[in-house]
């Protein structure tokens, strides 16, 4: 797993997959990220992207007002429902099965 330092862009279309019960500040510690601040209609967050040895990029995602112990992931839209992707982020990130908050998905 690598941290890309390119800016992140919203037009990517990245979507919320799961959370974790991790700091983001013992991430970003752990595996010497650099984070990029921003804002948009929620609210100020904080976000590292990165990509997996596969070369799929997901993001650590913290919006501000978010719990303090928790970190979302989040990946493109178009790589929604790959359950190999999401195990290679937690394996990458060395997360246990207990610190995963999984997201329930809306019904339409």
């Amino acid at each position: 797993m690598r941290q890309l330092l390119e800016p992140i862009s919203p037009s990517e279309n990245f979507v919320p997959v799961l959370s974790l019960r991790r700091r983001l500040d013992a991430l970003v510690r752990e595996f010497q990220l650099s984070l990029q601040h921003g804002e948009d209609d929620l609210d100020s967050y904080d976000a590292a992207l990165l990509e997996t040895e596969g070369g799929n990029r997901f993001l650590l995602f913290h919006y501000r007002n978010s719990p303090a112990d928790t970190v979302d992931i989040y990946i493109p839209a178009h790589l929604l429902g790959r359950g190999s992707l999401l195990n290679e982020i937690v394996a990458g990130l060395r997360i246990p099965k207990s610190a995963i908050i999984y997201r329930r998905r809306s019904r339409k």
